[in-house]
């Protein structure tokens, strides 16, 4: 088992994840603790520790094991990026992607954070040409940052987060949406705040997905094609598709 391929996805909450599980679904990879009828087994890391509950574990197309792990947190993702590094010294590690919302610093504000925790592990100042950072053994760290280039418009959020992307590409596919989206929030009654990035995304979910839940809504939308293109189109503008594409081969 431990010359079988292995990378981790670090990511900021469990909706990344669910994002992140309709995403490497679409792309080919299989749940090995899915038994069908929705029974499930336990699932072991190649290394030999069973993956965690709140971890989700995936075998790519080729059979490489690609473990995600929400971190609850911004800093808690970087702080366990500095748990996960020196570990490539102790056991396989193919490639670690961190997720991070942009969250008004920039992607490369937060490429600086992921430079800084790559540098005290070990690891060298300058990412290669594609963006990635390789360390020595052949460990490569990329970043994958929430935020999509769109004019700020009706139905989605100004600040970059995920839930910014995601609410762009539904109103990307759904054009009426955005504006039934932004009637309802200016039209709560006072003294409702003012709407953040969560009420938007959680109203498109209430207001097209409350058949699905808000457990999986941010899965759901990768089964809708006309949502799926609108989401490829921004992540592929970002280079974060090519980085998942990589994880799902």
């Amino acid at each position: 088992m431990k010359d079988v391929p292995r990378s981790v996805v670090l990511c900021e909450g469990f909706d990344d994840r669910a994002f992140l599980a309709g995403w490497l679904l679409f792309l080919g990879c299989t749940d090995p603790g899915n038994q069908g009828s929705g029974l499930r087994k336990k699932v072991f890391d190649p290394n030999g520790t069973e993956v965690s509950v709140g971890h989700h574990a995936w075998n790519s197309k080729s059979g490489s094991f690609v473990k995600v792990m929400p971190c609850h947190g911004d800093d808690q993702v970087l702080r366990m990026l500095d748990v996960e590094l020196p570990r490539r010294f102790s056991e396989r590690l193919d490639r670690v992607v961190v997720c991070l919302d942009d969250d008004g610093h920039g992607v490369e504000g937060r490429r600086a954070a992921i430079d800084q925790r790559v540098l005290k592990a070990g690891g060298p100042t300058v990412p290669d040409r594609s963006g990635d950072w390789i360390l020595d053994g052949g460990t490569v760290v990329s970043a994958v940052i929430w935020q999509c280039d769109d004019a700020n418009s009706p139905g989605i959020p100004a600040k970059q987060t995920l839930e910014r992307l995601v609410c762009a590409a539904l109103c990307g596919a759904h054009g009426l949406r955005g504006g039934a989206v932004d009637a309802w929030l200016h039209g709560r009654p006072a003294p409702a705040p003012d709407a953040d990035h969560k009420a938007f995304c959680w109203s498109h979910m209430a207001g097209w997905y409350a058949d699905h839940g808000c457990a999986s809504f941010f899965q759901e939308v990768w089964r809708e094609a006309a949502v799926r293109s609108e989401l490829e189109h921004r992540l592929r503008s970002a280079g974060a598709w090519q980085v998942v594409s990589t994880l799902a081969e």
